[in-house]
């Protein structure tokens, strides 16, 4: 699971869709350390974590003809299946019913997150917000909770979880951009 030379995303994407597995197998090469840092991140289990990401590049091989590049970043797509299919995990190990941010907001955490190449640096970045931003973040993305079931878990009003989460948000875009 390492980063090697960079590839075409479209162009890869089109390869796999067509059915070439030497096209999944790079985009496996390009993107598999990054889903495994987020599945690990999750889980908290490096075996869990590989079968998570297996999952996941199946997923993807089985959906490929879903992504576009004008609907998002192709590391931002994998990134939510990854997320998606740990929470899938976390489910069955836990059997009790997670609930997933809203789409809108589980997109927009994970665009940020998507520029983070491993666990190592989304640590240090994550290491940089105020530490009550930092655990709505991770209980966000990591977590798979709502605004509602982070309020409830912090007895926090939701209004206050929902402007330190975007607070948060804005304070990565910086950190991100800086970087």
């Amino acid at each position: 699971m390492s980063m090697t030379t960079p590839i075409d995303d479209t162009a890869t994407m089109r390869r796999v869709v067509q059915g070439d597995q030497t096209a999944l197998l790079a985009l496996y090469d390009a993107y598999g350390r990054l889903v495994f840092s987020i599945a690990l991140r999750i889980m908290g289990d490096s075996a869990l974590a590989e079968e998570v990401t297996q999952d996941a590049f199946l997923k993807a091989w089985q959906q490929a003809a879903k992504w576009t590049p004008e609907r998002g970043a192709l590391k931002s797509w994998l990134m939510a299946i990854a997320h998606n299919a740990a929470l899938d995990a976390l489910r069955r190990e836990r059997r009790q019913p997670l609930q997933s941010l809203d789409e809108e907001d589980r997109d927009e955490v994970a665009a940020e997150l998507g520029d983070w190449q491993d666990a190592a640096l989304t640590s240090a970045l994550l290491e940089r917000l105020p530490p009550e931003q930092r655990q709505l973040v991770e209980l966000a993305f990591y977590g798979g909770l709502t605004h509602s079931q982070i309020a409830a878990r912090l007895n926090m009003p939701l209004g206050t979880v929902k402007t330190r989460l975007r607070t948060a948000l804005i304070h990565l875009r910086e950190v991100l951009s800086e970087s």
